[in-house]
């Protein structure tokens, strides 16, 4: 299901933790450049941020981050929102190394 939810919403507290340290300072900026101009998630490279019902994020903890930094809490995005069997098909497939 596609959504709205605010940023104060959303918790990176999800399936994956992530240490921005880990990423080069290009990364970064990179990631902040192709936000300049807002989340579209139909143009943007990764698509939507994918979330459970709860707000947790299952895809786009670095994409949060920078909006947090960039918009204030009650600003809106669009997001995709899993039901449960997805929620745990996706983290069971995250998890799950694919051959090809």
């Amino acid at each position: 299901m596609i959504r709205k939810i605010k940023l104060s919403e959303l918790d990176k507290g999800g399936f994956l933790h992530f240490e921005p340290s880990k990423r080069s300072k290009q990364y970064w900026d990179d990631l902040r450049d192709s936000l300049k101009s807002g989340y579209d998630p139909k143009s943007h490279r990764s698509g939507y941020i994918t979330i459970c019902k709860n707000g947790k994020i299952v895809d786009g903890n670095h994409r949060v981050t920078i909006l947090k930094e960039m918009y204030d809490g009650d600003t809106e995005i669009i997001v995709r929102q899993l039901n449960r069997y997805d929620t745990w098909a996706k983290a069971f497939f995250m998890w799950t190394p694919i051959e090809d």
